[in-house]
């Protein structure tokens, strides 16, 4: 369950932000672009707070039911990290651009 709502909020950081670039190559309003920004960074926020949460799940059930899925784990963390990276940039940018 909780690698689900990583993988599905992970989505929509890739979904909004592809929409946020192509608004900004299909001249977009300010206002639009600005409340795509702020669902990117929340969605963003989201994926590294359940991704946090998942990662501890999956290490806590490797501790008490012996048996950890690697994959899922590295899978969960590329993404945890990705998102968090992506926010980061992101809120860089705004803060350097004053957007």
């Amino acid at each position: 369950m909780s690698t689900r709502a990583v993988w599905f909020t992970f989505v929509h950081v890739l979904l909004f932000l592809a929409v946020y670039l192509l608004g900004n190559f299909q001249q977009f309003l300010d206002a639009s672009l600005s409340m795509l920004l702020r669902m990117f960074e929340v969605a963003a926020a989201l994926t590294v707070l359940l991704g946090a949460y998942a990662i501890a799940y999956l290490i806590a059930r490797k501790v008490v039911a012996g048996r950890l899925a690697v994959g899922q784990l590295i899978a969960v963390a590329v993404a945890t990290g990705l998102s968090g990276t992506l926010a980061l940039l992101f809120k860089f940018l705004r803060a350097w651009f004053r957007l």
